[in-house]
């Protein structure tokens, strides 16, 4: 995790140019669609909270998980009044909650590097889910 802790001091700079609202529009568009607009959503791997705190603002139920501390320190300091963050592995977390909807952006999949990493992954996400959610990911091709 050492490398995400340095990271975390310059991802938002990095990542000053990403279109966060755009893809909030995206995904708050696919949720529509779904039936799913404004549920009780968790961001898992969400970072410093960018995506997080603008679908908050639409209305959504959120919760942050990152694996993260220095991450989750940021996404606190900005969010933290709207959003409860959770320090844990997507590979095995456990919250004892559930969601309508579980999403895990900007390619928090493809850091699984395994089988087994993907199917842990998909075994604690699904447990977090509600009858009937949905869990919506993204990962880079290459």
């Amino acid at each position: 995790m050492g490398q995400f802790e340095e990271y975390s001091a310059i991802y938002d700079l990095l990542y000053k140019d990403k279109d966060y609202a755009g893809e909030v529009s995206y995904i708050n568009q696919i949720l529509e669609n779904l039936g799913k607009s404004k549920s009780r959503l968790l961001d898992a791997g969400c970072g410093t909270g960018k995506h997080s705190g603008l679908l908050a603002d639409l209305g959504y139920s959120v919760c942050g998980l990152d694996r993260s501390d220095a991450m989750l320190e940021i996404a606190r300091k900005h969010h933290g009044d709207k959003i409860s963050f959770f320090s844990a592995d997507i590979r095995d977390f456990n919250l004892n909650m559930e969601f309508d909807v579980v999403i895990s952006l900007f390619h928090v999949i493809s850091y699984q590097i395994t089988n087994e990493d993907v199917n842990r992954t998909f075994q604690s996400v699904y447990k977090h889910l509600k009858k009937g959610g949905f869990f919506l990911f993204d990962c880079w091709y290459g």
